[in-house]
């Protein structure tokens, strides 16, 4: 028999961001100890497959043996067990449906995932010993709470009637609106987000996988790497009329955005909403976030529900008689806050260069003022190149 002290770190770093909340990745150490004797005679009975469980994303990519591990870890976590058996010696095979869990299962957030545990390996079976956070009556009493909680959110944004992707863009932003962006207690699972309103992004991206399972649309919790900074990072899949897009709340946070909007030096994103992360075009996401491979994932190729392009504030070329119709339209609608994003770096600094000219601004002005009848309007404006957006705001005096 073998038994390994293991750090959850190295499991679950590319599972729960274990040292997800986006911090830095670290390897995991592992010890073992003498071999004893005295080894029992079992390795647990395998719970029957139930058709919750066959929903899990993560679960459907192992292989049978590891399947029966996934769900002997599923029933002893969910009961408490000091020692879970299971039917596998390989400490590998333990790992991978482990981290499949961790990664279906966001309810689960009594065990601790970013500490240690211990597996003690035999032959053909292992003893499993969670990191438990809380105990039964205490994790009782929470999940009561956030049960209640995130019921009647649910019901709420099932109730608007609105389409899959309204529902998604509804999750969205009451993470967002309901978090504040902060190393805090449980900031790796729901609890930080639903009861404590202070997380980083495995809790953001563990929180709108939560609700939108409740809502019923499908949603996956990836775990990965920020290419920006190379520090741990998590994020969503969802899917929308048969086609895959990420959704990144943590990014569409104003106090957690990427680098991409450090580029905001005149203040136009201040306490808003970044939707630029809200189903974005595959690409741009790409390019600054990897997802660590260990599982396979759905390929994410449709721009359709970018919210920019559902919004009509998307541009792939600078047009400036185009542009002016945009803005033009936006002032007929009574809108005074007009936020455009370009394709790429070409157009957006074409559309940069023309409109902030003193000729373009007092056009736009002009027409502002005509509109609403008024004689007086102030104006900010600013851009974001990272983000290639481009932001007009008109203010009244």
């Amino acid at each position: 028999m073998r038994k390994y002290g293991k750090w959850a770190a190295a499991v679950c770093m590319t599972v729960v961001l274990a040292a997800a909340g986006c911090q830095p990745k670290e390897e995991g150490k592992s010890a073992i100890a003498d071999l004893i004797s005295g080894e029992p005679e079992h390795g647990g009975e395998i719970p029957e497959e139930t058709e919750e469980i066959r929903a899990g994303y993560y679960y459907n990519q192992l292989a049978e043996e590891e399947k029966g591990i996934y769900r002997q870890l599923l029933q002893g976590i969910q009961e408490f067990q000091g020692e879970v058996e299971v039917a596998s010696g390989d400490k590998d095979i333990i790992d991978r449906a482990y981290s499949a869990l961790l990664c279906d299962r966001m309810e689960l957030f009594w065990v601790k995932n970013a500490s240690t545990y211990y597996t003690t390996l035999y032959d053909d079976y292992a003893v499993f010993e969670p990191n438990y956070e809380r105990n039964r009556e205490e994790a009782g009493e929470i999940q009561t709470q956030i049960e209640g909680k995130t019921d009647a959110v649910a019901e709420e944004i099932a109730a608007g009637g609105g389409s899959s992707y309204d529902m998604v863009k509804a999750v969205y932003e009451y993470i967002i609106n309901t978090t504040q962006y902060l190393d805090s207690q449980d900031d790796q699972n729901i609890v930080s987000v639903f009861q404590n309103n202070q997380s980083v992004c495995a809790g953001y991206a563990a929180s709108v996988k939560y609700l939108l399972d409740k809502i019923g649309i499908p949603c996956i919790y990836v775990q990965g790497t920020s290419l920006e900074t190379n520090i741990g990072h998590a994020w969503n899949i969802v899917e929308i009329d048969g086609e895959y897009y990420y959704v990144d709340a943590t990014y569409g946070d104003p106090d957690s955005a990427s680098s991409q909007a450090e580029g905001d030096t005149q203040g136009i994103l201040n306490g808003i909403i970044l939707y630029d992360y809200l189903c974005p075009v595959p690409r741009e996401y790409e390019s600054i976030c990897s997802p660590d491979g260990d599982f396979q994932l759905p390929v994410c190729e449709s721009g359709a529900y970018n919210y920019y392009e559902m919004a009509g504030d998307y541009f792939t070329s600078y047009d400036p008689g185009q542009i002016y119709e945009y803005c033009a339209g936006k002032i007929d609608e009574g809108a005074s806050d007009m936020m455009m994003k370009f394709a790429d770096q070409e157009s957006y600094e074409a559309a940069a260069g023309d409109l902030f000219t003193e000729e373009s601004l007092d056009k736009l002005s002009q027409y502002y003022m005509k509109v609403r009848g008024i004689e007086h309007v102030e104006f900010r404006y600013g851009n974001v190149d990272g983000l290639h957006l481009i932001r007009f705001i008109f203010v009244e005096s």
